[in-house]
């Protein structure tokens, strides 16, 4: 980071970027997802690194911790995925604040902007863990900066070229940035320059490339067009992700949307009971900066004349949030939607930066509070005690609450699959009739989540033999009880 760039007359954003790497770099989640623990165990073990949804995440990490661990062979893979998560969490709102530079705003709205990105809590909550939404957005701003650029000085091609770059390799670690991607080129089509559209249209050949390179060396056939339609779109073949729209969307997508920005989750209200007094303070303090930031002064409709940089990163935000509701209000497609909102709202009204700041203060509050900081101190569930029993229980068969999560820490740990062995209640368990089984259904406690609405269980009925042992932890005390499947309907 350039910090002649900071310039050291505004103490203010120095100590913002200050507060925010400390935040992202060392207060991560030790709650970590299942997915998390999938993509380090792909790192860990290099199998399974080529995934189509987030193609060079993988790769690129599996450089990345070999490089390392030449020096520091102990670090662990997945901390220094979380670790490098946090740098470019970092590194993307300097490139937001390199941006807004180029704009019309004042220093003080600026700094509160780079606040406000920051202290949201889709940036808080995937730059403080090993997911795969953080990276690409580092790049998709590259793009939308080198397009600024370009649209100043339109003489500089390598802009063009740096724009259309960085945007497909934003593609290449997260497929959902093809919408930015997508946003930036209609950029340099309203410049109705056949050259400049050209040159962009030129570096997105990246994408296909890659991802021709990549079947190319991993597959021993023949590489055919509708192989490599089927593998770019193979989560949407296979069922992992899908396109819908239902009462559901409707409800998820503001939930979403809202979530974006202050942490919503059943776990809160746990956290409430577990700590009445310090929450209650704590939610005294957020609303009064709330209604600071919506009193302070009203948002007034600018009528300046609106760059065509500013339309086209809201006709982004739009095409991001569009998808994010056909996809059940995803709010993984979310992520980017902090970052878009200071690329084009601020240009359509007026608003007071001392509103933007107290908005601020109250959303690190809440999200620190009932979010971040939760995650780093505390073991919800003590799954070290759960896999050791499972791996004391070779034989055993196991009917888990988070049978995924468990599946994929079990084999980041020890390098062996569950899968066979470890089922939960959305599976068909009629072959388990009759049949002794360890499990945590019946005492653990799962807090109300989106995953409770969208996810269906199947009712099973079985017959209770006895506690086997006692797993305590930050949610309250569970047992792996034996029970008898009797029937699965």
């Amino acid at each position: 980071m350039n910090l002649k760039t900071l310039k050291f007359k505004n103490i203010e954003i120095v100590i913002l970027f200050f507060l925010f790497s400390i935040i992202y770099l060392f207060i991560f989640n030790n709650n970590s997802t299942l997915d998390a623990w999938s993509y380090a165990s792909d790192v860990k073990f290099a199998k399974d690194l080529f995934n189509p949804h987030h193609i060079l995440y993988n790769p690129f990490f599996l450089f990345l911790t070999n490089f390392v661990q030449q020096f520091v062979p102990s670090f662990d893979v997945l901390s220094i995925m979380k670790f490098t998560n946090g740098i470019f969490a970092i590194f993307s709102l300097y490139v937001l604040y390199k941006i807004l530079n180029l704009s019309s705003l004042k220093i003080n709205q600026i700094n509160m902007w780079i606040f406000f990105v920051g202290s949201s809590f889709a940036v808080l909550r995937y730059g403080t863990e090993n997911e795969t939404y953080i990276i690409p957005i580092y790049f998709s701003l590259l793009s939308s900066f080198y397009y600024y650029r370009y649209i100043k000085v339109k003489s500089k091609l390598s802009y063009i070229l740096l724009s259309g770059i960085f945007g497909s390799i934003a593609c290449l670690f997260h497929q959902i940035h093809i919408f930015w991607l997508l946003g930036i080129f209609m950029g340099f089509v309203f410049t109705k320059n056949i050259k400049s559209i050209f040159l962009f249209f030129t570096t997105t050949l990246i994408i296909p490339l890659t991802y021709v390179g990549i079947l190319t060396a991993i597959i021993p056939t023949n590489l055919t067009l509708n192989y490599l339609f089927k593998f770019i779109l193979n989560d949407y073949y296979n069922g992992n992700a899908s396109a819908s729209i239902s009462i559901i969307n409707f409800i998820l997508t503001p939930i979403s949307f809202l979530r974006s920005f202050f942490q919503v989750h059943g776990i809160i209200l746990d956290f409430i009971r577990i700590n009445p007094i310090t929450s209650i303070l704590i939610i005294i303090l957020v609303i009064y900066f709330i209604q600071k930031s919506i009193f302070h002064k009203k948002y007034i409709f600018k009528r300046n004349k609106i760059l065509i940089f500013n339309k086209i990163h809201l006709g982004i935000f739009f095409l991001q949030l569009t998808f994010a509701f056909i996809s059940q209000g995803n709010a993984e497609f979310m992520v980017m939607i902090p970052f878009l909102i200071p690329l084009f709202l601020p240009f359509y009204f007026e608003v007071n930066f001392k509103s933007i700041k107290y908005l601020s203060i109250a959303m690190l509050l809440w999200n620190l509070s009932f979010a971040i900081i939760p995650n780093h101190i505390y073991d919800y569930y003590n799954n070290d005690k759960l896999i050791e029993i499972i791996k004391n229980n070779p034989k055993k068969i196991f009917l888990l609450r988070e049978k995924n999560k468990i599946i994929n820490e079990y084999f980041y740990k020890n390098g062996k699959t569950l899968s066979n062995r470890v089922f939960d209640k959305s599976e068909d368990l009629k072959f388990l009739k009759n049949k002794m089984v360890y499990t945590d259904i019946l005492t653990k406690k799962m807090p109300y989540s989106r995953a409770s609405i969208v996810e269906k269980d199947e009712d099973i009925k079985f017959t209770f033999i006895n506690h086997i042992k006692q797993i305590p932890c930050f949610l309250g005390t569970y047992y792996i009880d034996e029970i008898e499947i009797n029937s699965n309907k």
